[in-house]
C-alpha cells in the first residue's frame, strides 16, 4: 500500500487541493456575482436619479425659455411708447408656460421641489411687478412705468433668470454624476462576466447579454436626449433656429469679443390681415415658405431664428466699415421678401420693417442687441421707412434720450425750435399748391435735429400739446407774413396721436385762427392713417370737430395703416397723400406702380385730390402726371427750408415759368 502509494504521489492531496480551489472558486464565484448584483442594481438606481434629473433639466430649460421670451415681450411693451394700451395676451401667456413648466419637476426630488416653488414665486412677483408697469402705461405715467420697471421688474426677472442658471447647473451636474455612477456599475459588471467566463459559460452569456442590452439602452436614451434638444432650439412650423436656441447661438459668436457681427430683426407688416382673411393654415404656410425662402437666401454661416409670430431674427457677420453698409445688408434680406408667395391659390406680397443692432459698437451681450434691435425695427415700423439701424437717440432708455428729455422743455421756451417748410405742387403745371411745415431742433451742441429724434420725448414727457401749438402757431404766423407779401399759400401741418386724443385741440386750434385772423381754408391738418385705430371714437369725435371750423384734412402715409376704405368712407376728408414707400420704387417695381394707379383711379373716384410723397426724381414725377395724379412732394422739387429761403423760391417761381417733367 505504501509502495502503491508511493507510485502516484499526488493522488493523496488532489482530493484536498482540488476542494480547496472548489471553495476559491467558488468564493470568488460569490463575490463576483454579489458584485455583479451590487452593480445592476446601482444602474437601476443611477439610471433612474439619471431620468429624473433630466426631466428636471428639461423643464428648467423650458421654462428659462419660456421667461425670456415673457421678458422679450415686457421690453417690447416698454420700447413702444406710443402704445397708450399695451397687449399683455403675449407677456401673460409666457408667463403660463414658464409656470407649466415647473410644475413638470419631478414631486418625488426634493430639491427640485424647492427650486420650482422659489423660481414660481420670482414668476408670480415678476409678474405682478409687469402688471403694476402696464397699469402705469396705461395710465399714461410713463416715469411711474420707468421707475416700476427699473425698481421691480429688471430685478425680479435677474432673480428669476440667475435661480433658473444656477438650478439647471446644478441639475446638469446632478446628472453627469449619475451618469458616471452608472458607466462604473456598467464596467463593473462587464468585469464581473469576464472573470465569470474562466468559471461558467453560462455566466458569461448571461453578462455579456446584460452588457448588450444596457449599451442599446444607453444609445436609445441618447437618442431621445438629442432630439429632445433639437426641439428645444428649433422651432416646430419652420425647422429654424427659436429664440432659445438663437440666444444660444448668439452669446457664441459674441463670446471671443473680436467679431463684429449684426443683428437683424424683421417684423413682417400686416401678417395681421393675412391671418384674419386666410386662416391661420394660411398663415403658418406663408411663415413656413418665409423661412425657406430666408434660409435659401442668405449665407450658409448666417443664422436664422424665427423668434414667434410673424417675428425672425437674422445674425450675420457685418464688415468693419461704416454702419452703411449694415444697412446695406439689412436692405438685401428685406429685398428677399419682394417676389409674391403663393399661398392658398392666391399671390400675396409681403413686406417686412427691419431694426439692426451691430455688436460690439451698440451693445456687447445678446440681450441688449436683440432689445436695442428690437427699438430699431420699431421706429422702422412706426415711419414706415422699411429699415433703421440702432442710434442712441430713438432709445426711450438711453442716455442721449434722457439727456435730450431734460433739454427739450427748455427748447421750447428757449426758440431752439424752428419751422422748415417743404412744397407741394401740381403735377401738370408745376405751380406751387402749398407747404408742409416741419418742426426742426436747432440743438445747441447736436445741430439740427429731426423731428424723430424728439417728438416721441415730446410725447412721453406730456410736452406734445405744448409743441404742436407752438409749431402751429408759428406756421400760421408765417402763412400771414407771406400773405402781407402777395403769396397766398395754403398750409398743412402734422398731428400726433397724442394730439388726437386730445379733447381740448379742437378749441385750441380754433383760438389760433381767430387770434391770427387765418380763413380756416387755409390750414390743413395732416393724420397718419394708423393712429386711427387707437380710440376710433374719440379721434373721430376730435377731427369731426376739427373740420367743424373750417380746417380741412388730409390722410397721410396712406396705405400703411388699416381700414383704409372705412376711414375714406367715415372720415371728413379731402386728400390723400400716398406714403413714400410706394413711391420710392415706383419705376422698377410693377406691384407698387399698379398700386398707386388704383390709389389715384380710387381717391378721384370719391372726389378727393391726391399728393405723392418722395418724389425725388424725373421719371417718377413723369410717371405720376401719366397716372394722373394731382399734387407731388419730395426732393426732386424741393427739400425742406426755412421761412427766410423759402420765401425767396415762392417769389421766383411766382415770376418765372415752373420747370416740371
Amino acid at each position: 500500500m505504501a509502495a502503491d502509494l508511493n507510485a502516484r504521489p499526488g493522488v493523496a492531496d488532489k482530493g484536498p487541493v482540488t476542494l480547496r480551489w472548489g471553495l476559491r472558486w467558488l468564493a470568488l464565484s460569490v463575490v463576483l456575482t454579489a458584485i455583479g448584483g451590487a452593480a445592476t442594481l446601482g444602474i437601476g438606481h443611477f439610471r433612474h436619479g439619471t431620468d429624473r434629473a433630466r426631466e428636471t433639466e428639461f423643464a428648467l430649460a423650458a421654462a428659462h425659455s419660456a421667461a425670456y421670451a415673457a421678458n422679450a415681450e415686457e421690453w417690447r411693451m416698454i420700447a413702444r411708447p406710443r402704445e397708450t394700451s399695451p397687449d399683455t395676451a403675449a407677456f401673460d401667456r409666457d408667463l403660463a408656460t414658464a409656470r407649466s413648466r415647473l410644475a413638470r419637476i419631478a414631486r418625488n426630488d426634493a430639491a427640485a421641489t424647492r427650486i420650482g416653488l422659489r423660481v414660481s414665486a420670482l414668476l408670480d412677483r415678476y409678474g405682478r411687478a409687469v402688471a403694476a408697469e402696464v397699469d402705469a402705461l396705461r395710465g399714461g405715467d410713463v416715469s411711474r412705468a420707468t421707475r416700476v420697471d427699473d425698481r421691480r421688474v429688471d430685478p425680479t426677472f435677474e432673480q428669476v433668470d440667475v435661480t433658473l442658471r444656477r438650478a439647471i447647473a446644478i441639475t446638469e451636474s446632478r446628472r453627469a454624476n449619475a451618469e458616471r455612477h452608472a458607466i462604473l456599475a456598467a464596467r463593473l459588471i462587464v468585469l464581473s462576466a469576464a472573470i465569470g467566463m474562466l468559471i461558467a459559460i453560462g455566466l458569461f452569456a448571461l453578462a455579456r447579454r446584460r452588457v448588450l442590452f444596457t449599451e442599446l439602452e444607453r444609445t436609445s436614451l441618447r437618442s431621445q436626449v438629442d432630439e429632445r434638444g433639437f426641439e428645444a432650439d428649433h422651432d416646430e412650423l419652420t425647422g429654424l433656429l427659436n429664440r432659445r436656441g438663437f440666444f444660444a447661438c448668439l452669446r457664441r459668436t459674441i463670446a471671443g469679443h473680436d467679431a463684429r457681427v449684426a443683428v437683424l430683426l424683421l417684423d413682417l407688416d400686416g401678417f395681421k390681415e393675412i391671418n384674419d382673411t386666410l386662416g391661420h393654415a394660411s398663415g403658418d404656410e406663408l411663415l413656413r415658405q418665409i423661412g425657406a425662402r430666408l434660409r435659401g437666401t442668405l449665407r450658409q454661416r448666417d443664422e436664422i431664428a424665427r423668434l414667434g409670430g410673424d417675428e425672425f431674427a437674422v445674425l450675420v457677420d457685418a464688415p468693419r466699415t461704416e454702419s452703411g453698409d449694415v444697412g446695406e445688408i439689412g436692405r438685401r434680406v428685406r429685398d428677399t421678401l419682394k417676389e409674391p408667395f403663393e399661398v392658398a391659390g392666391l399671390s400675396l406680397q409681403v413686406r417686412a420693417s427691419v431694426g439692426v443692432a451691430v455688436f460690439p459698437e451698440h451693445g456687447t451681450t445678446a440681450d441688449e442687441l436683440l432689445r436695442l434691435a428690437d427699438i430699431a425695427m420699431y421706429r422702422a415700423k412706426q415711419n414706415r421707412i422699411g429699415l433703421s439701424v440702432y442710434h442712441s437717440s430713438i432709445d426711450p432708455r438711453g442716455g442721449q434720450a434722457l439727456q435730450l428729455s431734460s433739454e427739450l422743455e427748455r427748447a421750447l421756451g428757449s426758440g431752439e425750435l424752428v419751422v422748415h417748410y417743404q412744397p407741394k405742387a401740381d403735377v401738370r403745371t408745376g405751380a406751387t399748391t402749398g407747404v408742409e411745415a416741419l418742426v426742426r431742433w436747432q440743438h445747441p451742441e447736436r445741430g439740427l435735429l429731426p423731428p424723430d429724434a424728439f417728438v416721441p420725448i415730446a410725447e412721453r414727457n406730456g410736452l406734445i400739446r405744448r409743441l404742436t401749438l407752438q409749431v402751429t402757431r408759428t406756421a400760421l404766423m408765417q402763412q400771414a407774413s407771406w400773405l402781407a407779401e402777395g403769396i397766398d399759400v395754403p398750409l398743412a401741418v402734422n398731428l400726433s396721436i397724442a394730439n388726437l386724443l386730445d379733447t381740448d385741440l379742437p378749441r385750441d386750434i380754433a383760438r389760433l385762427l381767430d387770434d391770427l385772423n387765418v380763413r380756416p381754408g387755409r390750414l390743413k391738418l395732416e393724420i397718419t392713417e394708423s393712429y386711427l385705430v387707437t380710440d376710433p371714437a374719440l379721434i373721430h369725435g376730435n377731427i369731426q370737430e376739427l373740420c367743424s371750423h373750417g380746417v380741412g384734412l388730409a390722410l397721410d402715409d396712406f396705405g400703411t395703416g388699416y381700414s383704409s376704405l372705412t376711414h375714406l368712407r367715415r372720415l371728413p376728408i379731402d386728400e390723400i397723400k400716398i406714403d413714400r414707400s410706394f413711391i420710392k420704387d415706383l419705376e422698377t417695381d410693377p406691384d407698387d406702380a399698379a398700386i398707386v394707379q388704383s390709389t389715384i383711379d380710387l381717391a378721384h373716384s370719391l372726389n378727393l385730390s391726391v399728393v405723392a410723397e418722395g418724389v425725388e426724381t424725373a421719371m417718377t414725377w413723369n410717371r405720376l402726371r401719366d397716372f394722373g395724379c394731382d399734387q407731388a412732394q419730395g426732393f426732386y422739387l424741393a427739400r425742406p427750408m426755412p421761412a427766410h429761403v423759402l420765401t425767396g423760391w415762392l417769389l421766383a417761381r411766382a415770376v418765372a415759368a415752373p420747370v416740371v417733367g
